[in-house]
Order: C-alpha cells, then sequence, then structure tokens
C-alpha cells in the first residue's frame, strides 16, 4: 500500500518530456557575415524539441524549456569559441539566433546543444568577414611589360589602412588607364576581398600606368609598366611615293617592320631584303644620299627595325620598288619617273 502512495505522490509531482535523440545540425543561413553587424541567422537540422514539463498536479503549471544554445566554433583552434544570442527554437527543425557584431573573423563550424546538454556539431558553415566599409583603397600586383592587344592578366585585393586585405568585399571596380586605350572597363565581382582579370591595351607607352575606382571613390593605382610593340608580322614603306626626273637621285626610301597592330617593331633576328624593281624601265639603288654606292640588298641588325635606300631610273616611267625580306612577306611601292 505504501508503494502505490509513493507512485501516486510521484505522479503529482510531474514529469518530463523531449527527444531521446541529440540534435543534429544541417545547415546555418546566412553562410557569411560582416564582423561589424549583428548578424540574424536560421539553423535547420532535426531533433530541436524542447524540453516539456507536465505537473499532474497542477496541470495549470505545465511548461516547456527550450534550453537550445548555439555556439560558433572556429577552424583555426587559435581564435576564441563565440556562442549566438538570443537562441530559440522558430518552427520545427529551425533554430533561430544572432551572430554578435565583433566575432573574430574567421571560418567557423556550428555546435548546437539541447536543454539536456545532448550536442550537434556541424563544420565549416559560417565565414566572418570584414566589413566593405573598412576598405580604404585597392591593391594591384605589379605588371610587368605588356604587348599592344594581348589580354593580361591583373590582380586586385580590397585593402584597409593597413594593407590587409577586406574579404568583406564583393563589388567592382571602374577601370581607366594613361593611355585612355583600355578594355574592359569595369571589373567584378571580388572574391574574398581579391580579384584576378585580364586587361587588354590598344596603344604603346613606356610608362602605361592603370587605375582602378569603385562606387564609393576609393582607388587604387598600379606601377607604371611598358606596352612595347609586338611581334614584327610586316614591313612597309614608312616614307611618300616620290616623283623624280630620270637619272636624278631619289630622296631617301624608308621602311620598318611592324606588329599585327600596325605599330613600329624591332627585330628579334638579323634580317636580310633584297631589292628590285620588276619591268622595264631600268633602275639602280644606292645605300648613299649622293647615289655612289650601289647595292642589290640591304642587311637590317636585331633589335633595329628600320632600312633606308636610295635609287636611280634611267628612263620615265612608272616604277615599282620592291623589298623582299627574308623573314616576311614582300613589299611594294610605285614610283614616277618624269623626262
Amino acid at each position: 500500500m505504501r508503494a502505490l502512495w509513493v507512485i501516486a505522490a510521484v505522479s503529482l509531482v510531474g514529469c518530463s518530456s523531449g527527444s531521446a535523440y541529440p540534435p543534429r545540425v544541417y545547415a546555418m543561413a546566412p553562410t557569411e557575415g560582416a564582423d561589424d553587424v549583428d548578424v540574424a541567422v536560421e539553423i535547420s537540422g532535426e531533433n530541436f524539441e524542447p524540453k516539456v514539463f507536465t505537473d499532474f498536479g497542477r496541470p495549470s503549471q505545465s511548461s516547456s524549456d527550450q534550453g537550445f544554445s548555439a555556439t560558433l566554433v572556429p577552424i583555426d583552434e587559435a581564435l576564441p569559441r563565440k556562442p549566438l544570442v538570443g537562441v530559440r527554437l522558430a518552427r520545427d527543425g529551425v533554430l533561430v539566433g544572432t551572430v554578435p557584431k565583433g566575432t573574430t573573423r574567421g571560418f567557423y563550424g556550428l555546435e548546437v546543444a539541447d536543454g539536456a546538454g545532448r550536442t550537434g556539431f556541424v563544420s565549416e558553415v559560417y565565414r566572418v568577414v570584414g566589413s566593405p566599409a573598412r576598405v580604404a583603397r585597392f591593391a594591384i600586383e605589379s605588371i610587368g611589360p605588356q604587348r599592344p592587344g594581348v589580354p593580361f592578366a591583373v590582380r586586385l585585393s580590397a585593402v584597409d589602412a593597413d594593407g590587409k586585405v577586406v574579404d568583406g568585399f564583393t563589388g567592382g571596380v571602374d577601370v581607366s588607364d594613361a593611355l585612355g586605350m583600355v578594355s574592359p572597363q569595369r571589373l567584378e565581382p571580388f572574391v574574398l576581398g581579391r580579384l584576378r582579370g585580364q586587361l587588354t591595351v590598344n596603344g604603346l607607352s613606356s610608362t602605361e600606368t592603370v587605375t582602378v575606382v569603385d562606387a564609393q571613390g576609393r582607388r587604387g593605382t598600379s606601377n607604371p609598366f611598358a606596352v612595347l610593340p609586338g611581334l614584327v608580322v610586316e614591313l612597309a614603306f614608312v616614307s611618300a611615293a616620290q616623283t623624280l626626273a630620270a637619272g636624278s637621285c631619289s630622296k631617301a626610301v624608308e621602311l620598318e617592320v611592324r606588329d599585327g597592330f600596325g605599330f613600329a617593331s624591332t627585330l628579334e633576328a638579323p634580317m636580310h631584303a633584297d631589292l628590285s624593281a620588276p619591268g622595264p624601265v631600268p633602275v639602280q639603288f644606292f645605300s648613299d644620299a649622293a647615289c655612289a654606292t650601289a647595292v642589290s640588298s640591304l642587311e637590317v641588325p636585331a633589335k633595329q627595325g628600320r632600312l633606308t635606300f636610295f635609287f636611280r631610273a634611267q628612263a620615265a616611267g612608272a616604277v615599282t620598288l620592291r623589298v623582299v625580306p627574308s623573314l616576311l612577306p614582300s613589299a611594294s611601292q610605285v614610283q614616277t619617273v618624269t623626262q
């Protein structure tokens, strides 16, 4: 009889119930937040059930104790753990809470504990990044010599006043250059404060610079770099066609080697060039302005790109001068010879 009385008394005092299993954590949203603001988050998982206390003697006094807590656990063990604030059950399988501002920048896992002290953990679910407001300027990695019209890699970083990368910057920048010939004129987006893109400059310069600026006016300028002529693809006349009397010595005939964009360039190796004037009018070629030293060909040394000669036609008529280089297609120009 006494045993029955004890059982009844315990029943009247009450009991508690909750999940029989520890929390299981699946994800956290958002997955990233700045370190200078409070960030409201949702945590999804299962076995998020509050502990319910039932008083059979006084049913109106029955209650539930959610008792949930959530803590950011840094991947870098040198960083401190950071409890979320205001953690509560919002709906079935979803907890809400707040990552407090001032949380140390880094990558975190998440540990959730229920009212019974049982825990669940998921790794690498949240990153605390530096606030974009900390960006003071943009750093551009050193750029070496380039060729016109050839894309080249450019690496940018959004940095604070101390030169540290602000990994929360995800915007873009407008691009300009000293020549006014850079493309594209917009690079975006930055990822974790960094951007790798490609630029092209369609001009020549010994002191080209690239400048970037964002919507807030924060800027960055590259080191000066050269944009050099490209690889030689043709030989072209520089001097204009002439009109001269038969038997007289011409003015200088000048040619230069050019790259694919038509810019004057220089040779990587020596070049031999034969001179000819196909047609009925006899023509002689000379290396000097007095037409005293006859030549039939010219040699252009490496690292140079121009050649000059003179000619004399013995009769009137249209004379086609033809230069046939050893490394490139030939070039021709028509001259007019009068009586």
